[in-house]
């Protein structure tokens, strides 16, 4: 991706796919599905059109990012993969690898006429939202014990979105678990704003296994506040991809 900078190849994804062939074969055997689902993870990786982004994908302010940016949510292909560094000095999560620090993302997104045969089940979301839209996973470089790890899920995000205030009388179960999360971890604006997204559940054993030590609501919470960054880094890259003739690397 250009942007007037000019960008180091960063090769994220292939080290991640031959870092996918060595988790696989680390997991449980009775963890059928979820093998399935990072084979097909690393195929889709494979065969998706790569973005180059800044470090922590910050192409614009994100304590400004607006409707207007929320209305040029589209991605340039069906199936995308964003590359980003994550370096930073102060850095926090506040979802389920909340204790590991991560300096390399992959944002893997696709639209629904996308979806592989296998995870055609994921496109359900389409009964709630015909309009289609954009899923989001976020597949992460952890630093401290040096391997990818591909996301238990991601989400979905609506390409007919509205970005609000969120208001703390009316957030659902699920919102407000996610945000007691980030205010934890001291990542909550003062004056939060939202835009409408829906996790998904990409590896059944493992969610089994984090809500084993919870309930569903936090395992999903989980799942928005590990795919929060990525979410943000797709509507910054969309935003500037749609309002300027950018090309791809």
């Amino acid at each position: 991706m250009e942007t007037g900078e000019n960008f180091t190849a960063l090769n994220y994804s292939a080290h991640a796919i031959e870092s996918m062939k060595e988790v696989v074969q680390r997991l449980p055997p009775h963890f059928v599905q979820s093998i399935n689902a990072i084979r097909i993870v690393s195929d889709m990786l494979r065969r998706s059109v790569k973005f180059i982004l800044p470090n922590c994908a910050e192409l614009l302010d994100p304590l400004h990012v607006s409707q207007a940016h929320i209305d040029l949510l589209k991605l340039p292909f069906p199936l995308v993969a964003f590359e980003a560094p994550w370096q930073k000095t102060d850095a926090k999560d506040a979802g389920y690898l909340d204790h590991y620090k991560s300096t390399r993302r992959i944002a893997l997104c696709w639209e629904p006429g996308a979806t592989p045969p296998q995870l055609a089940h994921l496109n359900v979301i389409l009964d709630r939202f015909p309009q289609g839209g954009v899923f989001i996973l976020p597949i992460s470089w952890l630093d401290v014990i040096e391997t990818w790890n591909v996301g238990i899920g991601g989400a979905f995000v609506p390409y007919e979105n509205s970005l609000a205030a969120v208001d703390q009388a009316q957030v659902s179960p699920l919102s407000a678990r996610a945000m007691e999360a980030l205010n934890s971890a001291g990542l909550l604006p003062k004056k939060p704003q939202q835009f409408a997204a829906e996790p998904f559940i990409l590896q059944p054993e493992h969610f089994e296994a984090v809500i084993a030590r919870s309930d569903r609501e936090t395992g999903f919470a989980n799942i928005m506040n590990d795919t929060r960054d990525e979410g943000m880094a797709v509507v910054q890259a969309c935003a500037v991809l749609n309002c300027e003739n950018v090309a791809t690397a």
